[in-house]
């Protein structure tokens, strides 16, 4: 072992949980960097239509990064029970059978994709304007999806057995690349839509290309340089896509309506497709604590579900809960003190468009959500807690119900409530579905769950 990784089951829980968090935060701060880059790059230097147009696109890539990032987390969760196992030949098993899984999936879905990325942005009823833009911007992405695979997988990878400090850097490396690209194809080149969707693959190859490198070189049971490396087992791809299921239905059915109340917004013209654009923005900043404490949390779990500390969990659980509220509030108070200054980075001032109308429906969507992030931490603090300690179904059913009352909700009282239904949605489905996560954790019924008898670990 060539890097020091981080033990979780020993120590602090909370202050465990926090200091592994910091490193995600970082480098979910930098991710959304990246993608603002992009959006201020667009909104200042090309337009608005250009920056309804990428976010046309943005809500349905989100959607298939889901998938990816559902069966790298569930991969994650089996790894670090291994880890905490200290069963080593098991977690390179579940290593090679991953990366293969993945390859596989993500080609598929770069053909299918780059094929009917048209057919799906029509269906989504984008308007005509800005279509050629939308699927463009998807097509591109599409193409420069393998190494965004490659890169998020190992950074989760590498997140499961305790290293969040490598994945930071490179993310680091292809955030300076990715704003200097953008400059450069838009700025100097004047290429519009397609130097910002280009830009952005080109730095994802970078950052996937290095983490590789550093991996092989770094971590013993992460090299892959011969053949005999590449080990696949349908057992293990079996329990790692059990493990990883909670989290890729969640995280597409979370997308999938995202997808579908933008359709409604669509509808209403280009500028609420870009407020709607705008808002989404604004959310992933204002969560990025809440989701690098619920990243960690799942770590903790899982390798305290390997060790068999059930108790650990629950303290780690309910210290999490706290601190993610009280760091969640502090962060979205400071954005709403700023608001007009933060919009104003993606806004262009062209009298030729209603940005006026884009920011005030912006601040309705987004100081709507604020005062109702607290129950959106607890159904993820809880759904991650769960799916780290091999708790599948809940998760699922939770966030089913939750997804379920929001697209409902938008579309039963859309002729009543205009665009405001699709806002309202969000805050009603948190509640109810941070009611029933909390309540089945305080259940206990996580407690008996597993993915792996103790053969199996031992094996």
């Amino acid at each position: 072992m060539k890097t020091k990784l981080k033990d979780m089951t020993t120590g602090g829980p909370l202050k465990t949980i926090l200091m592994f968090s910091i490193p995600i935060l970082f480098g979910n701060l930098l991710l959304q960097a990246y993608n603002l880059v992009d959006s201020i790059v667009v909104g200042k230097f090309i337009g608005t239509d250009a920056f309804a147009a990428t976010s046309a696109s943005n809500t349905l890539i989100n959607l298939f990064i889901a998938v990816i990032i559902g069966v790298g987390s569930g991969a994650s969760i089996i790894m670090s029970q291994f880890f905490g196992r200290k069963n080593f030949e098991k977690l390179k098993e579940s290593f090679s059978t991953s990366i293969i899984a993945l390859t596989v999936i993500s080609f598929a879905i770069s053909i299918v994709g780059f094929i009917f990325s048209k057919d799906i942005m029509i269906l989504l009823n984008v308007d005509p304007l800005i279509l050629e833009d939308s699927y463009l911007y998807l097509q591109i992405f599409f193409v420069g999806l393998v190494p965004m695979m490659l890169f998020n997988m190992y950074s989760s990878f590498l997140r499961g057995i305790g290293n969040s400090v490598a994945p930071l850097i490179f993310l680091l490396v292809a955030a300076v690349s990715n704003i200097f690209l953008d400059l450069l194809f838009v700025i100097v080149f004047k290429m519009g839509v397609e130097g910002v969707a280009i830009a952005t693959a080109l730095a994802n190859c970078l950052s996937a290309v290095l983490i590789v490198i550093y991996t092989n070189k770094k971590i013993d049971f992460f090299r892959m340089t011969k053949k005999a490396d590449f080990v696949f087992s349908k057992r293990l791809l079996k329990k790692i896509m059990t493990a990883g299921f909670p989290v890729i239905f969640q995280s597409v059915l979370v997308s999938f309506s995202l997808v579908l109340v933008q359709s409604t917004f669509n509808g209403f013209g280009k500028d609420y497709t870009a407020a709607y654009g705008l808002s989404g923005r604004l959310d992933a900043l204002a969560t990025l604590p809440l989701t690098s404490i619920s990243t960690a949390l799942a770590t903790f779990v899982a390798q305290n579900k390997g060790a068999g500390l059930p108790k650990r969990i629950t303290q780690g659980y309910w210290r999490s809960m706290w601190a993610m509220t009280i760091i969640t509030y502090a962060f979205v108070g400071i954005m709403v003190l700023f608001f007009d200054q933060l919009v104003g980075l993606f806004i262009n001032n062209d009298p030729t468009q209603n940005s006026e109308l884009v920011i005030r429906v912006t601040k309705e969507f987004f100081n709507t959500m604020a005062l109702f992030y607290i129950f959106m931490g607890f159904m993820f603090i809880t759904s991650n807690t769960l799916s780290g300690s091999s708790d599948v179904i809940a998760p699922i059913v939770i966030m089913s119900v939750s997804m379920v009352v929001r697209t409902v909700f938008t579309f039963t009282m859309l002729d009543s409530l205009g665009y405001m239904a699709g806002i309202y949605a969000f805050p009603i489905s948190w509640i109810i579905g941070a009611i029933l996560a909390v309540g089945y954790f305080v259940a206990g019924k996580w407690k008996t769950k597993t993915f792996m008898s103790n053969d199996e670990f031992d094996a």
